[in-house]
């Protein structure tokens, strides 16, 4: 049975892995996702960290830490997705989306006002993601096209727009708006 909890120390090195394997067989491949796990758990005080665990064996993982959004009248707090993997053996199982319903969830319970993710627009529709160039939304990463930058607001919450989202400074430089 899959059960999906918080992260624990014991986790760390499995999460590792299933990082690891997990973006190496993307598009993309391994791009240190592994090593920002390890400096959100270092640098950010405040994060989500859950695991998948089938038969205590973590087969996925899914990590949120802050987010800022600027407007021209303030700053609203929110929470960026990533990353999230899924073990290769285990993708298209519903681990993935049983580990994003998770930390919706308890986002909810604490009245968070929005989550940024740089993915899959497909993908991420289906968890009630809009692309945020939409919304006159921006983020501030040289070099990554705005396209795949995607937000999911809080249902009560109609006012966020024209903004820059800016993540935790443990994802490298962010230009200003």
């Amino acid at each position: 049975m899959l059960v999906i909890r918080e992260e624990q120390e014991a986790d760390h090195q499995a999460i590792r892995d299933v990082t690891i394997a997990a973006f190496s067989d993307s598009e993309f491949g391994h791009n240190g996702e592994a090593e920002l796990i390890d400096r959100i758990r270092q640098d950010c005080p405040v994060h989500l960290s859950l695991v998948a665990a089938l038969d205590s064996e973590v087969v996925g993982h899914v990590m949120l830490s802050p987010a800022r959004m600027e407007t021209a009248a303030e700053s609203i707090v929110g929470m960026g997705l990533a990353p999230i993997s899924v073990r290769p053996d285990h993708q298209q199982t519903g681990v993935g989306s049983a580990l994003l319903n998770a930390a919706f969830e308890k986002l909810t319970a604490v009245s968070c006002s929005f989550v940024v993710v740089l993915g899959h627009p497909e993908y991420y529709a289906r968890f009630g993601f809009t692309p945020a160039e939409k919304l006159g939304i921006r983020h501030g990463f040289e070099g990554l096209p705005q396209h795949v930058f995607m937000i999911r607001k809080a249902e009560t919450d109609t006012a966020i727009h024209s903004a820059r989202v800016f993540y935790d400074i443990v994802f490298g430089p962010q230009h200003l708006p």
